[in-house]
């Protein structure tokens, strides 16, 4: 069973989406459980195309919040990279690098 860790970067991008949509204290909790799948089915995310060649996005909790990750199957390890809302131009589905 794969482990799925949380970056320093994503944990500060979690964090920054707190701030700056006023989410709820719960956010963290939300995002792991939001992850769980990944413990057994670690690339049940959509595959990333150009710049983020190698990555997989998971939606959740909301809808907008995107989780970025990469499965290093070597060591069955999930890397939670970053965290982004999709509604922005600069998220991993709108930039090819």
């Amino acid at each position: 069973m794969p482990s799925v860790e949380l970056t320093a970067t994503a944990a500060r991008n979690i964090d920054a989406l707190i701030e700056t949509h006023g989410l709820p204290a719960d956010t963290l909790a939300r995002v792991l459980r939001s992850l769980e799948p990944l413990a057994t089915l670690p690339l049940a995310g959509r595959a990333l195309r150009g710049g983020w060649e190698g990555f997989r996005l998971l939606v959740g909790p909301w809808p907008w919040m995107l989780l970025i990750y990469r499965y290093e199957e070597s060591a069955d390890h999930v890397l939670v990279i970053t965290a982004q809302d999709a509604r922005r131009t600069s998220s991993a589905t709108t930039r090819e690098a």
